[in-house]
C-alpha cells in the first residue's frame, strides 16, 4: 500500500490534478483501492479534492497545485463558467449587487470563489474573492466596489480600513453593470463555441500525421509501431540511427496550436512506463508554463514539425 501511495503522489505532482480512472488506468491498478487511497491521502491532507467534477468524478491535486485547477474551469456548466469568467475579470464581487442566479452560481462554483464578510458600517456584508487573488490586491479591489456603489451621503460613512482610492474613478465610463457584463460573457461563450464548432479546436491544416510522418522518413528515422489514441493525437514508436547505435524512442504526436503542461505530462508519464527516451512532435508552440515544465521533465524533448522539417 505505501508503494502504491508513493506512486500515485509522483504521479499527480507530475501530470497535475487528475481523476481516479485516469490514475488507476495509467498505474495498472485497481480502481476500488487508487480510490481508497486517494480518500486517505484527502484525510491526511496531503491531497485536495476539487468541487468541479471532470466528467463524473472529482479532481484530486496537491496543496501546491491549486492554481491549476483554472485549466479545469471549462468543465463547468455554461452559466457557471461566465460566473468564473466574471469573478476572475472582475477578482471580487459584492454580493447584494449581483443577479440572483449569479449569486447562485458563486456558491456552486467553490474552488473559484471564497466567500469574505465584511465589516460596514456596524453591519457585516458578503464579498467574493477569486481563489488566487491575494490579501492585498482583494483589499484594493473592494475599496474599489464600496467607492464604485457609494452614494455621496454613503462615502463619509466608508469604515476606516477601506478609505476611498486615491485616484478618481469615472463609475459611469468603468463601471459595467454585471447583467450587461454577465450578457456579454454569455455572448463571448457562445461565439467561441461556434467558431469551435466550424473549424475544429485546435486543428491545424497541411499539418497532419502524414506530414509528420513524411517529415520522419526523409530524416531517416523508421516507424516501428503508430497507435492512434484520439483525434490529433498519436504514438508512435520510433527507431533513430546514430553514428554510435540504434536508439527506440516513444514519440507522441499532438497535432494543436499550443502544448500545454498536460499535454507534456502524459507524453512524460506515458513514456516512464515504456522506459524509452521520450519526444513530443507537434505543429503547434510551447506555452510559457509548458517552457517552465519541460525543464523538469528529464528525458523528455519538444520537436516542432518546423525545426523536423528543416
Amino acid at each position: 500500500m505505501a508503494g502504491l501511495t508513493e506512486a500515485i503522489i509522483e504521479f499527480i505532482k507530475t501530470l497535475g490534478p487528475s481523476v481516479p480512472a485516469e490514475i488507476a488506468t495509467k498505474l495498472k491498478k485497481d480502481s476500488i483501492l487508487v480510490s481508497a487511497v486517494l480518500s486517505d491521502l484527502v484525510a491526511q491532507q496531503k491531497l485536495i479534492m476539487s468541487h468541479l467534477k471532470k466528467g463524473k468524478s472529482r479532481l484530486y491535486l496537491l496543496p501546491n497545485q491549486r492554481m491549476m485547477l483554472e485549466d479545469f474551469a471549462r468543465h463547468l456548466n455554461e452559466k457557471d463558467y461566465i460566473t468564473f469568467k466574471l469573478l476572475k475579470e472582475k477578482g471580487v464581487l459584492r454580493d447584494k449587487a449581483l443577479e440572483p442566479l449569479t449569486r447562485v452560481s458563486l456558491r456552486n462554483i467553490k474552488d473559484f470563489a471564497v466567500p469574505l464578510e465584511v465589516n460596514l458600517n456596524g453591519s457585516k456584508e458578503l464579498f467574493w474573492r477569486y481563489y488566487l487573488l491575494d490579501k492585498k490586491k482583494t483589499e484594493e479591489k473592494i475599496k474599489e466596489v464600496l467607492f464604485l456603489d457609494s452614494s455621496p451621503a454613503e462615502d463619509n460613512n466608508l469604515p476606516e480600513d477601506l478609505e476611498k482610492p486615491k485616484e478618481s474613478i469615472n463609475k459611469k465610463q468603468e463601471a459595467l453593470s454585471n447583467h450587461n457584463l454577465i450578457n456579454k460573457e454569455k455572448q463571448k461563450v457562445l461565439i467561441e463555441k461556434n467558431q469551435k464548432t466550424k473549424t475544429g479546436k485546435n486543428e491545424i491544416k497541411n499539418n497532419d500525421l502524414a506530414d509528420i510522418k513524411d517529415c520522419l522518413k526523409k530524416k531517416g528515422i523508421k516507424i516501428i509501431e503508430e497507435k492512434r489514441i484520439k483525434k490529433n493525437d498519436y504514438e508512435l514508436i520510433l527507431e533513430l540511427n546514430t553514428e554510435l547505435t540504434e536508439i527506440v524512442a516513444y514519440a507522441r504526436i499532438k497535432i494543436k496550436k499550443n502544448i500545454n503542461e498536460g499535454d507534456l505530462s502524459t507524453a512524460y508519464v506515458d513514456g516512464q512506463i515504456k522506459k524509452m527516451p521520450i519526444i513530443l512532435i507537434s505543429p503547434g508552440k510551447l506555452t510559457k508554463k509548458a517552457q517552465e515544465k519541460i525543464k523538469d521533465l528529464k528525458g523528455l524533448k519538444f520537436v516542432s514539425i518546423k525545426s523536423l522539417s528543416e
